[in-house]
């Protein structure tokens, strides 16, 4: 007999069930976020959570479960908060219905089980084990794990169960659109339908260590795991007392502690907030649940009928799930107590397969403790219309946890190699140009259980080919950790491991580039170890315009560094005199012309109680380039900038949005401290997009960017691709145990544009370090092409202008790594492809 359920997010067992179940569900394992103006529900039923309530669920006539966790570990799920006033719920009416009855009691459990909702009263499933694989690809597993909005609805999957012994275990698998709309889902080749409400769940006989074939028909399943099932008694848990409440119908309130004060008929968009005494702390290992019982009547009235108009998706849609490309980075045990897994995770853009379209490459983390290790993930981009998981024998399938990534051509062949940053030994890939990647040997010293970083590459001594810069945060061992009374006051509310000063810094590594593929560690040897620096993101940068690329490296709560290259192969350390030193909770870095005086100036991303930093360059001595200099001031306040103050800042990219001319900025947010009452993961905060008005002065223009950008999540790296070729900068950006999104830019275009590959030498390797200088009328801009930027971010191997008002073709000036030089008139308004001359 089919049983349809309810789900939440952990729970209480007092019975087993006694036999093994296969439990599909259409909807969330707890509430989803509070949906899309448009989507509101007509009588809904609310949590009172920072910083704005969350929808539980819509209400219906009859009797209706509803739960609210006090902790979980899916952002998905809207948890029970805390308060001073106790536990908050919101009723909204809609001049059809009362409340009959409503009571809530919490129920105790251990923590990583969930409970669900069933016909005849609430169901226990835990602990979880993920599948021992999945069929066809590995790649499937991450968004098994826990319900966070990724999902698979339309190819079809075979789970292998893991071996769980004697014990009987069920299936679980979780779907939903949040919409209830019905599907046929096929389990073992009988049909099942799915459907009807946000939240239901078929429960069907399964067999114990036998495969299930798996056809999602349009369902989207987001989760899919094992565990046993066992039942709640129904006078278990605590029953909740209401402590005060407070009815608003948006002209006065009305407050008090009389009994059933929700027995009033709501009128439409009257709100009534009632407020429990919470459960007292949960024994150690469990936690609660608060199971909420309402009854719903509806009452018949006449209503106009409404009409609603769509919400407007704002300048950037997230398109991540449309394009295939969903994705959970994974890293660290339940509860994050130390800094370690809470940094990645990265990513690298770069056409692997000489297609003329730009794949993506996405780190993950070193997985939970019921994933195991899981693998990167490479993405091919079949014609911008949607992305192909080609992951499995790519030979890019490196595990570990993982840092930063980069896409760069090592040895000059003119295909893409790739070298990956762990917390651990790191991995050089080499590229054979269809996709397939091969394994090469590092030094000892990146072979090693260190912690890197980021990652980026130039030819430092014109030899021709790319050497290679790698830094290295933290030397993470707890045993080296200072515990000093000084270190103690800094504690606040994390614990000593969490703080990056508690450790001594990881020694960056250079390698440079012998050819063939053979590196040697040179770092001793130039000075550029940057012993005391943490080292976040470096960036090489020819801030002097001498034809020769200089080294800036980000620190984290230590001395930034600025290394000018003496065009001999050597490095000075100029960084005090430059000012650029600031030892700021350095992250992320991000190069670009921002105030249009044609050379490139520095932006910094640091720390939430620190601003981000803007340096702007200025370059004096009009004579030969190696007697050039250069000059930096701080231009934050003047550049309207100061906004960051409150938000830890991670990547950043330069790029023009609107193709106006002038580069906008976006900037990826997100803590680093866990949400040790809820989730147990880094705190996300929304991400910044700042618009330029031409004169270097930004305006946070986030609101209107679309909710994708105001989503809070823990972002971490982000980078700029033109994946589908329209002409202008779309941006994917990760999220530390959370989801990617790929962001397409939908902004109003006010000008025009060109994009630039360049290539050299007679394989037609990306020229990195060159730079291109177009010019129209009285009009000028600047880049340079760099590998490596960000923060744990590879960039594509291209250049893209906004123009603004030019004519059809433009003046280029391009002056290659070789030191020659290239004057051409090009097309504006396409994608170009430039070949140095031999």
């Amino acid at each position: 007999m089919a049983e349809r359920v309810a789900l939440s997010e952990d729970n209480r067992s007092v019975q087993n069930l006694p036999t093994a179940l296969l439990l599909l569900a259409l909807g969330a394992s707890c509430s989803p976020r509070q949906p899309l103006a448009g989507d509101r529900p007509e009588h809904g039923l609310w949590a009172l959570n920072s910083p704005e309530p969350e929808l539980l669920g819509s209400l219906r006539e009859g009797r209706q479960l509803l739960l609210a966790p006090l902790v979980s570990r899916s952002e998905e799920v809207v948890r029970a908060e805390r308060t001073r006033r106790g536990l908050g719920l919101r009723l909204e009416g809609s001049a059809r219905w009362q409340i009959v009855d409503l009571a809530l009691r919490a129920i105790q459990h251990p923590v990583g089980h969930q409970l669900l909702v069933g016909s005849e009263g609430a169901l226990v499933v835990g602990p979880s084990q993920l599948p021992r694989e999945t069929l066809p690809s590995v790649s499937h597993l991450p968004w098994l794990a826990r319900q966070d909005g990724q999902h698979l609805s339309t190819a079809a999957v075979t789970l292998v169960p893991p071996d769980w012994g004697i014990l009987p275990h069920s299936l679980v698998l979780i779907a939903g659109d949040g919409a209830g709309t019905p599907h046929a889902v096929m389990v073992d080749g009988v049909p099942h339908t799915l459907g009807g409400g946000r939240r239901e769940a078929l429960v069907l006989p399964a067999h114990a260590k036998q495969n299930v074939h798996v056809e999602p028909g349009g369902a989207r399943l987001d989760q899919a795991f094992f565990a046993r099932v066992e039942e709640v008694q129904g006078t278990a848990g605590v029953p909740l007392l209401l402590r005060d409440w407070e009815r608003n119908d948006g002209k006065k309130t009305q407050e008090g502690t009389q009994p059933d004060p929700w027995t009033a008929p709501l009128v439409a968009h009257e709100t009534l907030d009632l407020w429990f005494d919470p459960p007292h702390r949960a024994q150690p290992g469990r936690t609660w649940t608060v199971l909420v019982e309402i009854e719903c009547a509806e009452i018949e009235t006449r209503r106009a009928p409404r009409t609603e108009s769509a919400p407007s998706t704002g300048w950037f849609c997230d398109v991540t799930s449309h394009l295939g490309l969903e994705n959970l980075h994974l890293e660290g045990p339940a509860e994050q107590l130390t800094i370690a897994p809470t940094m990645g995770p990265g990513l690298a853009w770069g056409d692997v397969d000489g297609d003329g379209w730009v794949d993506l490459y996405l780190v993950q983390g070193s997985g939970r403790p019921e994933t195991g290790p899981l693998p990167n993930r490479l993405l091919r981009n079949v014609g911008g219309d949607h992305f192909e998981d080609i992951t499995l024998g790519s030979g890019a399938e490196a595990t570990g946890a993982g840092m930063g990534a980069l896409f760069f051509d090592a040895d000059g062949d003119g295909d893409l190699d790739l070298y990956v940053a762990n917390r651990g030994p790191d991995v050089l890939l080499e590229g054979d140009g269809s996709g397939h990647f091969s394994p090469v040997p590092l030094p000892a010293s990146l072979a090693s259980d260190q912690w890197s970083a980021g990652l980026a590459a130039a030819d430092h001594d014109k030899d021709g080919d790319l050497d290679l810069y790698v830094t290295r945060y933290l030397d993470f061992d707890l045993t080296k950790m200072e515990r000093g009374p000084d270190m103690q006051s800094y504690q606040r509310e994390d614990p000593l491991p969490m703080l990056p000063f508690a450790f001594p810094a990881g020694e960056n590594v250079f390698l440079r580039n012998e050819g063939d593929l053979v590196f040697e560690d040179v770092t001793e040897e130039l000075g550029l170890t940057d012993a005391n620096g943490r080292g976040m993101q470096p960036i090489f940068w020819d801030f002097d315009r001498d034809a020769d690329p200089d080294l800036y490296v980000a620190n984290d709560v230590s001395f930034n560094v600025l290394y000018r290259n003496e065009g001999d192969g050597t490095f000075q350390d100029i960084s005090y005199r430059t000012g650029v030193d600031d030892p700021r909770g350095g992250m992320g870095l991000a190069i670009g012309d921002v105030d249009g005086d044609l050379d490139e100036d520095l932006f910094l991303t640091n720390w939430q109680l620190e601003a981000n930093a803007l340096y702007l360059s200025n370059l004096y001595s009009p004579y030969e380039a190696k007697h050039r200099r250069a000059s930096f001031h701080d231009g934050t306040v003047a550049a309207g900038l100061v906004g960051s103050i409150g938000y830890t800042s991670w990547g950043a990219v330069l790029f023009d949005l609107e193709c106006d001319g002038d580069l906008d900025l976006f900037v990826a947010n997100g803590y680093t401290s866990p949400d040790y009452e809820s989730t147990g993961i880094c705190v996300g905060q929304p991400n910044h997009l700042l618009t330029n008005d031409g004169s270097g002065r930004f305006t946070d223009v986030s609101a209107s960017a679309g909710s994708a950008l105001l989503r809070a999540l823990p972002s971490r790296a982000a980078a700029a691709c033109d994946f589908d070729r329209d002409g202008d900068l779309d941006l994917a950006v990760t999220a530390n145990n959370s989801v990617l999104q790929l962001l397409r830019n939908d902004a109003p275009r006010t000008g025009r544009w060109l994009g630039l590959r360049l290539l050299t030498g007679d394989t037609g390797s990306p020229a990195i370090g060159a730079e291109v200088t177009l010019r129209s009328g009285n009009q000028a801009w600047r880049r340079s092409l760099g590998a490596g930027t960000s923060y744990l971010a590879g960039n594509p191997p291209e250049l893209h202008f906004g123009l603004g008002t030019v004519p059809d073709r433009i003046q280029a000036e391009i002056r290659w790594p070789s030191g020659a030089t290239s004057n051409l008139e090009l097309e504006v308004d396409g994608w170009r492809t430039v070949r140095e001359a031999n």
